[in-house]
């Protein structure tokens, strides 16, 4: 009402954010009783007006004296009947004040930085998300209940604050942070148990795929008398029998929490300790290894049911410190270990056909072991390319205990 005053020099009253006035209506059109005038001038009102406001006016549609309000519906309310509303909201004292800009620019602040913290605090994707709308939820009932006190704040502005915010987070951790998240996943899938990639996806931060070094222990496992069986075994044999027997064994080293590094002709490559680090990492090689040989023996029965060759496998484990991470060209890499530990795995596991042994580990990883195991010191011997000898000992593999 006062905000279509006309001064008399006919301009309208300047207003400011804080002190525009705002209608309060208490329903929509039709509720305020309304009295044709004939029956106020042929007296038969009386009793309906006696003590009562009156407003004069049209209500007619075909004068357009009418108006849409927040609660038509579709349904425009005549002027006389929004005149009514402004009178019952000053007699009421019923006011409906907005916020000053300030607490207004606030209020989109803050519904602006909540998402922001609440994808900080968490490294998944979906959560914040979920999270953020129940904010948004709470935003909107909070707002319904300044209404009812008569305070109008921004619904638009506040609800758009949050969504366009936790939208535009969600799009850059979709496409950036998981893009990572995926090519880990992608990374590590080919290499590693469920579990461990679980836990690496968990906590990506402990993982560098980069170049690091770390204690690891290394594992390496050969198939004894592999060139004779090739030339008892047709190659389309050869290779079913060889796919059959790297699936037994590879399940085995991802049971155990290891890292499948690579098969090398039939020979397999693995670590613990990496990328995850394993305190346990010597007991879970040697109890892998083991279990490796009661699986083979089952293998066998197979082969032999077939009329095929046994198999029968050496395995050197030794731990020490390692460059892990990703290594080979631009075009291509593995996530693999490289240095003296891993020339030391591979020198041990070749010493099982002179020692007519299964398992030989190394006296670095004997030490590491908190399992009861039965083990057979074999003296100390020379290992190519490296000056110190090396303490080695063989493993009863009808001991598997952690």
């Amino acid at each position: 009402f006062a905000a279509h005053m006309v001064s008399a020099a006919g301009t309208a009253p300047r207003q400011t954010y804080e002190s525009t006035p705002r209608i309060v209506y208490s329903a929509r059109t039709g509720f305020i009783r309304r009295v044709p005038i004939h029956r106020i001038l042929d007296g038969d009102a009386k009793d309906i007006v006696k003590n009562k406001f009156i407003l004069i006016g049209v209500t007619s549609p075909d004068l357009h004296d009418e108006a849409l309000t927040p609660l038509s519906r579709g349904a425009a309310m005549p002027g006389v009947e929004i005149q009514a509303h402004i009178a019952n909201m000053l007699l009421q004292g019923y006011r409906l004040a907005s916020p000053s800009m300030f607490a207004t620019l606030f209020l989109v602040f803050v519904s602006a930085l909540i998402p922001a913290l609440v994808f900080l605090l968490s490294s998944r994707t979906l959560l914040p998300v979920m999270v953020n709308v129940g904010f948004g939820v709470l935003y909107t009932v909070a707002i319904a209940f300044l209404f009812e006190n008569g305070i109008v704040a921004n619904l638009l502005h506040i609800n758009f604050a949050w969504a366009l915010s936790t939208a535009s987070l969600f799009s850059y951790r979709h496409f950036s942070v998981e893009r990572d998240r995926r090519h880990m996943k992608n990374l590590f899938s080919k290499y590693v148990s469920k579990d461990v990639l679980g836990e690496i996806l968990k906590n990506p931060d402990r993982v560098k795929l980069g170049g690091e070094e770390k204690e690891v222990t290394v594992f390496f496992s050969d198939i004894r008398g592999f060139t004779t069986l090739s030339e008892r075994t047709s190659p389309t044999d050869l290779v079913h029998i060889l796919n059959r027997y790297f699936t037994l064994m590879t399940n085995q080293v991802l049971r155990h929490g290891g890292v499948v590094d690579k098969y090398i002709g039939d020979a397999i490559m693995a670590f613990w300790g990496a990328p995850i680090d394993d305190p346990s990492q010597a007991d879970h090689a040697l109890c892998a290894a083991l279990d490796m040989l009661s699986e083979l023996k089952k293998f066998n029965e197979e082969l032999r049911a077939e009329g095929k060759s046994d198999i029968d496998i050496g395995v050197g484990i030794y731990t020490g410190p390692a460059i892990v991470g990703n290594i080979g060209s631009e075009a291509r890499f593995d996530y693999t270990v490289i240095g003296d530990t891993v020339n030391v795995a591979s020198r041990i596991e070749g010493l099982n056909k002179e020692y007519k042994t299964h398992i030989i580990i190394g006296e670095a990883t004997k030490n590491k072991l908190t399992g009861a195991y039965t083990l057979n010191p074999l003296g100390s011997v020379p290992v190519k390319g490296r000056k110190e000898s090396v303490q080695i000992f063989s493993v009863n593999p009808s001991q598997n205990s952690l």
